[in-house]
């Protein structure tokens, strides 16, 4: 039998909590969302009246939309789909090998990381994803000896799409709702002549697709 909750007393006679989740209908924003709401109702603070759409009206839409408007969307998803087939072929013929392999470990001081997370966002229009990405891409390129190379990015799926509408023509907000709204899309990091011109190229890609791959 599974159980999803069972409380027990634990050696200091301390009342504990086990919760057990399936990862395929729980995130961890899901997560997140239910233990600020557990915590909520054992503070004896009133939960708030606004709720937020079912994972099942959810998807209910997610279907309508790819039938009714993936033409917006076709041409582009089609061109990512043939570039990576092209890109995929050398990389299939041949076998890449490090001969001499390492680990290096960086950490960054509290002050360094505030500065890359928020003045990235508010001074220089840039997010922190793409700074990773950049890095990233730059990675591949020495393994690869290609400029151009293809990775998939697993986003949170959360996103508030403009024609995103229940029967009742209200806005489907999914931001603390509990799901598995789970996205995977692919995504062209292309390194070019500069390191400043690749992180504005790389945030631009990241800005042209559709809906963040939901």
């Amino acid at each position: 039998n599974f159980s999803l909750f069972r409380i027990y007393k634990n050696q200091d006679n301390l009342n504990n909590l086990d919760l057990s989740f399936l990862p395929l209908i729980f995130d961890k924003f899901s997560l997140s969302i239910f233990l600020n709401e557990l915590k909520k109702i054992s503070e004896g603070v009133p939960l708030p009246d606004k709720k937020t759409k079912c994972f099942l009206i959810w998807s209910q839409f997610i279907s309508f939309y790819g039938k009714n408007f993936s033409f917006l969307e076709k041409d582009y998803w089609n061109k990512q789909l043939n570039e990576i087939a092209l890109f995929n072929l050398p990389l299939n013929n041949e076998c890449i090998q490090c001969e001499n392999k390492c680990r290096l470990s960086i950490t960054l001081d509290s002050i360094l990381t505030e500065k890359l997370i928020y003045d990235c966002e508010n001074k220089y229009k840039m997010s922190f994803f793409g700074l990773l990405l950049t890095a990233l891409g730059y990675s591949l390129k020495s393994l690869t000896k290609n400029n151009l190379n293809y990775i998939t990015i697993e986003g949170d799926g959360r996103e508030l799409l403009k024609n995103a509408k229940d029967k009742n023509s209200q806005s489907i907000d999914i931001s603390n709702s509990i799901g598995c709204f789970t996205t995977m899309y692919p995504i062209r990091l292309d390194v070019l002549d500069d390191l400043f011109s690749t992180i504005l190229n790389i945030n631009e890609t990241l800005n042209r697709t559709p809906n963040k791959g939901v």
